[in-house]
């Protein structure tokens, strides 16, 4: 939503709602506060994968700093969720806004249904909050193509990569990913560019990293074939055929969130389509509490799917937490699992790990 500060810049806030009074029906109540645990909830197992992932080595030190760093940034979406809720409810007024006028809209040049501010300072939960979630939402975007230079990378250096843990590559994306994103985050917030812009740059920096996800399975699932194909007679060393194997195992995990992320956007953009052409009118506050929790309880899906596709993950959670254990999430989550690893595997993740580390540190003694 834009508003209008002093009469002479605009601001830009990732809500669609601003001082909705109906959020005051004991209806809507019961469910912010089902609302805000379910949030609570999101936070806590977000953490439990990132320990997990942490705990847990699966891939190598410098995707796991990576998975870790974005993941932990769910508490930033939540904090900036919650600063926002007085002003979207109303509960908080704001001198100008009429108490009685509820403003709806993602973006607008309509004036009339822009609101005034003359103090900013009395919406500052609300600005602070903004600028949390426009930042959170750039770095979800950012994580896929952080993830792809990663992999790009450790196909690149696939003859040692696992030999040096390298942790510099991993801080060098990331700072150059969060310079990124604070700088797209001010932009967009102080309406520097424009809606159309920012949605075509967004698509643009997604296609870029799913065309650079599919040249590095492509290259890596090639280098496989064909070293099962002849027979040894072409050589690749061991840390080399480790690393492509461990590629692989990333991009089949990554191309499964992907998948996952694909699904929640078409449902997004349904709900947005059915809110912009006012399908189901007397359904607009529903919908709109729907779009919102599809965007800030967004764990609930992609760490599922991380959780359930990864077998030692899996199983340490189920360890940790029974509650895990039941039929429902089982059979909600035993899709994703499928293919990421057979049961009849002779060594989980974790142990094929070690194996490979035993076997490397062996060879290297020998030199």
């Amino acid at each position: 939503m834009i508003f209008l500060a002093n009469s002479t810049y605009h601001l830009w806030v990732p809500i669609y709602i601003f001082n909705g009074g109906e959020y005051k029906s004991p209806f809507m109540v019961t469910l912010i506060i089902f609302e805000f645990l379910i949030s609570v909830f999101c936070v806590l197992y977000t953490l439990k994968l990132c320990e997990l992932i942490w705990k847990i080595r699966v891939f190598h030190v410098n995707m796991s700093i990576l998975a870790v760093a974005y993941l932990i940034q769910y508490i930033e979406c939540f904090v900036g969720k919650w600063l926002m809720m007085g002003h979207q409810t109303g509960l908080i007024g704001v001198e100008g806004v009429p108490s009685n006028r509820t403003y709806m809209n993602w973006w607008t040049s309509d004036q009339f249904s822009i609101p005034r501010v003359q103090n900013p300072s009395e919406l500052l939960p609300l600005l602070i909050g903004g600028c949390l979630i426009w930042h959170y939402l750039f770095s979800m975007i950012g994580f896929i193509f952080s993830f792809c230079a990663e992999r790009a990378i450790a196909t690149l250096l696939s003859e040692d990569y696992e030999k040096h843990q390298r942790r510099y590559i991993s801080s060098a994306i990331l700072i150059i990913s969060h310079v990124v994103t604070i700088y797209l985050s001010y932009q967009t917030f102080t309406e520097k560019v424009e809606f159309v812009p920012t949605v075509m740059g967004c698509m643009i920096c997604v296609s870029t990293s799913c065309v650079t996800f599919v040249i590095i399975m492509f290259v890596n699932l090639k280098i496989n074939k064909l070293q099962s194909s002849s027979g040894g007679l072409i050589f690749y060393t061991l840390a080399f055929r480790f690393q492509v194997k461990e590629n692989i195992r990333a991009l089949k995990l990554a191309y499964r969130v992907l998948v996952c992320i694909g699904v929640y956007i078409f449902v997004l953009c349904i709900v947005l389509f059915t809110l912009f052409f006012d399908v189901f009118p007397s359904f607009n506050q529903f919908l709109i509490f729907l779009l919102e929790n599809c965007i800030y309880l967004n764990p609930l899906v992609i760490c599922s799917v991380v959780f359930y596709s990864i077998e030692p993950w899996q199983k340490a959670l189920i360890r940790e937490c029974p509650i895990f254990k039941s039929r429902a999430f089982v059979c909600i989550f035993s899709s994703s699992k499928h293919g990421a690893v057979s049961s009849k595997s002779s060594f989980g993740y974790q142990q094929t790990t070690d194996l490979y580390f035993t076997q490397l540190q062996t060879s290297w003694l020998k030199k």
